[in-house]
């Protein structure tokens, strides 16, 4: 091989390895904007959802989850308002006894006829610990 062939081989190699590298780095970032995003979109549902929702009312619900309560009804409304207005997948309420330190379902965003619709006082059972975690304020792996 002559050595033009060498250094243009050697010149090619250079090229689509920083290519390579540079894509990297665009995805990771592309990434990275998605999840900022995707934060401040939650961010902004929640401080929404603190100031629509009426404390006492939700007390009552936490105490008789009653999926025939007209509170429960808004509810609903409410939370499916917040999921289409801030673009969110889903969106649940979720409450704790804690005399038995277990979660349970107040009202999901879901239509009824949604076969992952979820009744009020359903027990949340496969994400107990996540959901431990992340009001603790550590990490929550997939």
């Amino acid at each position: 091989m002559t050595p033009q062939k060498i250094r243009l081989y050697s010149i090619i190699i250079v090229i689509i390895f920083c290519l390579v590298i540079v894509m990297e780095l665009g995805n990771f970032r592309a990434e990275q904007l998605a999840v900022d995003l995707a934060d401040t979109q939650v961010k902004k549902a929640l401080n929404a959802a603190e100031t629509r929702l009426d404390k006492n009312e939700l007390q009552e619900m936490i105490r008789t989850p009653d999926e025939n309560s007209s509170y429960y009804l808004s509810l609903r409304r409410c939370l499916t308002e917040l999921k289409d207005s801030y673009g969110l997948a889903d969106i649940y309420l979720l409450a704790k006894n804690e005399q038995e330190n277990k979660w349970f379902y107040l009202a999901d965003a879901r239509p009824e006829n949604d076969s992952r619709h979820i009744l009020p006082g359903t027990a949340e059972i496969r994400y107990f610990g996540a959901l431990e975690n992340i009001l603790k304020g550590k990490v929550v792996e997939k």
